[in-house]
């Protein structure tokens, strides 16, 4: 799948992570939950869906040091090709595969059903899957980052500066403005297991996604790219509408035996081709029990583009005003 998924849950516990890490559930297998985290969703005002980079030379930072990376791309597969939501599965892998590295603005918004409150954050985001080198042992290593500037909750808008990065290894939350800094474990070294892989880890992302994975896990079906699309934003319906025009939606349904973290019970995910045929999220939205909702814009979108070795690595602040809360596997 796409980054879509790891992003949709997490949006709901960004705004009080602090007490989300020490309240979140273990999941079953892992020492240590990261926090209530399902990446599942990836948008941004419609307008801006469409705007599109072509992708730029690839080069992958391997920790501060930038690494030279060649893909092999397979040939672009057309939308007319994709029938059944199975097809659209494969050509996710098929690029999944492909994708190296993500850079896109990034907006996401919460919706709580009984309070009706409407809460969003924008920001860019950063993903990494730099492959192990053929002199190496480790294993590959995926990691993101999303950076936070602005907060607009019900129409008053202020400043942001709150930064999550997911290392591989630990999840740390650092946030400039309240003076909060976190950082938890989420894998023991050595563990061999994919935190980000749906189902297996505290931290999955949908990015990487096998389709064998999604079709134990959910019920997918295919729909067209306007069925049952109800934007929360006032003014925004008949923009949105138009920006996902030439995607392809899949709903997700868990499965009866499939554990869903946030108490999700439905995903749905928009994806469209860029100029280059890349096929990426563009938009994303899940529903829990409560009947909350929250939805993810990425957009101008790049692939396979340098980034810089520094999104990566948040340092633990010092002095005596900072709350710090540090937690080993």
């Amino acid at each position: 799948m796409s980054i879509i998924l790891t992003i949709a849950a997490l949006a709901g516990t960004w705004a009080t992570t602090a007490n989300a890490l020490d309240a979140a559930p273990v999941a079953q297998g892992w020492d240590e939950p990261a926090c209530d985290v399902d990446v599942a969703q990836l948008i941004e005002p419609a307008a801006l869906l469409d705007s599109e980079q072509q992708p730029a030379t690839q080069v992958i930072p391997a920790e501060p040091v930038a690494t030279a990376v060649t893909v092999v791309k397979a040939a672009p597969v057309d939308a007319a090709a994709i029938v059944t939501a199975e097809d659209l599965l494969d050509v996710l892998e098929s690029a999944n595969k492909e994708l190296v590295t993500l850079r896109a603005g990034i907006r996401i918004g919460t919706l709580k059903e009984l309070q009706g409150d409407l809460q969003r954050r924008t920001g860019m985001v950063y993903y990494e899957n730099r492959p192990a080198l053929p002199e190496e042992t480790v294993m590959p290593v995926r990691r993101f980052a999303v950076k936070f500037d602005e907060l607009d909750n019900d129409g008053v808008v202020t400043k942001e500066d709150q930064t999550f990065v997911f290392t591989g290894r630990d999840l740390i939350e650092r946030n400039d403005k309240q003076k909060f800094f976190s950082k938890r474990c989420v894998i023991k070294e050595g563990d061999t297991r994919d935190p980000l892989r749906i189902g297996e880890g505290p931290v999955p992302l949908p990015i990487g996604q096998k389709k064998a994975d999604i079709l134990q896990r959910f019920e997918v079906e295919l729909w067209e790219p306007t069925r049952d699309l109800v934007w929360h934003v006032e003014g925004e319906q008949e923009q949105v509408e138009k920006s996902v025009a030439a995607c392809k939606q899949l709903r997700l349904l868990p499965r009866p035996d499939a554990q869903m973290q946030g108490d999700i019970v439905e995903v749905r995910l928009w994806y469209k081709t860029n100029k280059a045929g890349e096929w990426l999220p563009r938009l994303a939205w899940t529903k829990n029990k409560a009947g909350d909702t929250t939805f993810v814009e990425l957009y101008k979108l790049e692939t396979n583009v340098e980034i810089d070795a520094g999104v990566m690595n948040v340092e633990k602040p010092e002095g005596n005003d900072w709350v710090v809360q540090e937690v080993g596997c």
